[in-house]
């Protein structure tokens, strides 16, 4: 049923007019800008205490998506629906923006965290019986291991700050 809401519940995009509200728009820009996690002038230009406020109000979201990104199978309650595609892409950038503001900001955990519930939510559609949810899937994962790439460029030198990516993203034979 949370999950469910998730789907049915999102506000980020307001389709009847197809505008981001400012939150998600600040947030959908750094998402999109595609900058290096490396380049340091872009990311001290970001107000960092905004973007993580902006990321606040979806929280409750964010409950129902980890949950489900633990599971080894997804309940759906529709067995002849598709998942909502927009609400799951939009949550998985949204958990991107995260990792990558944690990232810059060192706190490594967390955004470790993001990244293995973007990997594994995106591991829930791999064995659906329907194409569309495997598409799904395929580029939730994709969001995911971007990410997990974006962790690996910042911190390639740092050997201790790599080795819980390795336990983070190969538990349970997600990655």
């Amino acid at each position: 049923p949370e999950l469910e809401r998730l789907f049915l519940k999102m506000r980020i995009l307001t389709f009847a007019t197809g505008r981001l509200d400012p939150p998600a728009e600040r947030i959908m820009k750094v998402h999109t800008d595609g900058r290096d996690i490396r380049d340091d002038a872009y990311w001290a230009g970001l107000d960092h205490k905004q973007l993580f406020g902006d990321l606040e109000q979806f929280s409750p979201y964010m409950g129902p998506y980890r949950a489900a990104a633990e599971k080894d199978f997804y309940e759906e309650p529709d067995p002849t629906g598709i998942i909502a595609f927009l609400p799951v892409r939009e949550v998985s950038r949204q958990l991107s923006v995260r990792a990558q503001l944690c990232i810059r900001d060192g706190r490594t955990t967390e955004a470790l965290e993001d990244i293995r519930a973007i990997i594994g939510f995106g591991g829930l559609g791999r064995n659906h019986p329907i194409l569309v949810h495997q598409m799904i899937a395929v580029a939730v994962r994709g969001i995911g291991l971007e990410a997990a790439y974006e962790y690996y460029v910042y911190y390639r030198r740092d050997a201790e700050k790599l080795r819980p990516q390795f336990h983070f993203t190969s538990k349970r034979g997600r990655l």
